[in-house]
């Protein structure tokens, strides 16, 4: 029944009740009624013009037809919008052979097809999406399978073996360790990210924080005694202290020339809106003639970190969180395995994620975090194979924020830093009498507004982009405290900068 017929029925029911009232009420309440009447019918027609939405989606399946090997990960990649918005998006496939089709979310906009080893059968697809009008359902290249795309399955045989049909190339892994009071750790995180941002050195890398529960945990593995250091392919290669660009480069070089067990990877982690989840699946491939042990570890790491910054007040890159799969793994020999993980994407934010899986081998080897004293000794397990993935391609990330000044670890009088005592480095900002706090937050989409909080408890509320806070302890028997400052942008994200502080009062100059 459409818009007019409810309302033509509506009328007449209406104005049946409306004769029958007027034989029996008094003559004012029946004017009152029928003001009622009309206000009421002239605000179900303004709502009823603003709320109704004829407009289908829009949907293209960019893939169409492809080819693929036995033991593959197809990624089929849709683009769709909608002038509302999409609330659903399935993807729809099958074998050639079979009668019912299996289905996915693909609300990501990309979704992966495994074509198993052994099937010796084409596969198709369909992808189906809708609005929460119900202007659709719209598909492509059909709304019910009755056209599909194809997916042509290779055999394998001795020239193309699985190793080459993941299209999969090995990277160098590395773990830098840090911590916030470090002050040659910038220096390294700098040089390193430097390389990476170029793309002129396949290698991924995770920054492990001390501050952080987690990271400090892992570290633990390497026995980490002092910082900055930094472990390459497992502890292949490491370097304590300050590093150039020039020894990560010739690190790099020689950890991919290495010889290392023919493990593949393939890795997905695809990023489901609507039921807030992130789905991880990896693929390992076993291309040796003989079993195989190791250890995966997937690794979830914030692009920008939302909670710590180094002594320079700059935010983390690649900020470890936790382990996504920290399992052994054994895998017969010319044959393959996966593993699959589902975590919540309210606990971590997709649009700054990174997912890295590694394999570690299970054979131990001693070595040194200072090798040229052979200090810090440790067991190292070199890294057979890495494989890192961005969930969501080109997303929202949360703003930057850093105290331009005082500086972590120096003492202040009054405001100013005696330069005197520069050469020393606290655990906390010491500040006496007054001093002036310079914050700083940027982001794309604009800052909307910078709160300061004092040992958890928010005390002021800024609403630009730069701000100067003035500060005095007015506890005379505390002395230290945690200054917050949370920057949110225009989207409601958010990261913080803090300092701990050691604060004594003085009384003002006369």
């Amino acid at each position: 029944m459409d818009i007019k017929s409810t309302f033509k029925n509506t009328f007449n029911t209406l104005y049946e009740k409306v004769d029958n009232l007027y034989q029996k009420l008094p003559f004012h309440y029946f004017v009152i009624i029928i003001a009622a009447i009309i206000i009421l019918v002239a605000a179900l027609f303004i709502v009823s013009n603003g709320e109704i939405d004829e407009t289908a989606p829009f949907l293209d399946v960019i893939t169409k037809d492809t080819t693929a090997y036995e033991g593959d990960l197809v990624s089929i990649e849709v683009n769709f919008s909608d002038n509302d918005k999409v609330s659903y998006a399935e993807i729809f496939y099958k074998r050639v052979i079979d009668t019912n089709f299996t289905s996915k979310s693909i609300m990501n906009k990309t979704a992966n097809i495994s074509i198993p080893v052994g099937s010796g059968e084409d596969w198709e697809y369909y992808v189906l999406i809708n609005d929460p009008s119900g202007n659709g359902p719209i598909g492509d290249p059909s709304i019910n399978g009755s056209l599909t795309y194809d997916i042509l399955v290779l055999e394998k045989n001795d020239d193309n073996n699985s190793s080459d049909d993941t299209g999969y190339q090995r990277s160098v892994f590395i773990e830098e360790c840090s911590a916030e009071s470090c002050h040659n750790c910038p220096e390294v995180a700098k040089n390193l990210h430097e390389l990476y941002e170029s793309g002129d050195y396949n290698f991924h890398y995770v920054t492990l924080i001390d501050e952080d529960s987690n990271a400090n945990s892992h570290m633990q593995n390497y026995n980490v005694e002092a910082f900055p250091v930094v472990f390459v392919d497992g502890g292949y290669k490491t370097f304590l202290g300050t590093t150039s660009k020039a020894s990560f480069e010739n690190a790099i070089q020689s950890a991919l020339d290495r010889e290392t067990a023919d493990i593949k990877l393939n890795l997905s982690a695809e990023y489901d809106e609507t039921n807030e989840k992130i789905d991880i699946t990896v693929k390992i491939f076993n291309d040796e003639n003989s079993e195989y042990k190791g250890t995966l570890k997937v690794y979830l790491a914030e692009i920008v970190s939302t909670k710590y910054q180094d002594s320079d007040g700059e935010q983390y890159k690649h900020a470890f969180l936790e382990f996504a799969i920290n399992k052994d793994i054994t895998i017969s020999a010319n044959s393959e395995m996966a593993k699959t993980e589902t975590i919540d994407s309210e606990t971590f934010d997709p649009e700054n994620l990174l997912v890295y899986a590694v394999i570690f081998s299970d054979e131990s080897q001693e070595k040194y975090q200072d090798p040229d004293q052979e200090k810090y000794p440790f067991n190292a397990y070199y890294v057979d194979a890495c494989l890192g993935v961005q969930v969501v391609e080109g997303g929202n990330l949360p703003p930057s924020i850093s105290i331009q000044s005082p500086e972590n670890g120096k003492i202040y009088l009054r405001g100013n830093k005696i330069n005197l005592l520069d050469s020393f480095t606290l655990k906390q900002t010491v500040l006496f009498g007054k001093c002036t706090f310079t914050v700083q937050a940027n982001d794309s989409n604009g800052i909307d507004r910078i709160e300061v909080f004092i040992d958890g408890v928010k005390v002021q509320n800024f609403t630009s982009d730069t701000i100067e806070y003035e500060y005095m302890n007015s506890k005379l028997f505390k002395f230290s405290h945690t200054i917050l400052f949370k920057a949110y942008d225009t989207k409601g994200k958010e990261a913080s900068a803090s300092l701990d502080i050691s604060a004594v009062t003085l009384k003002s100059k006369s």
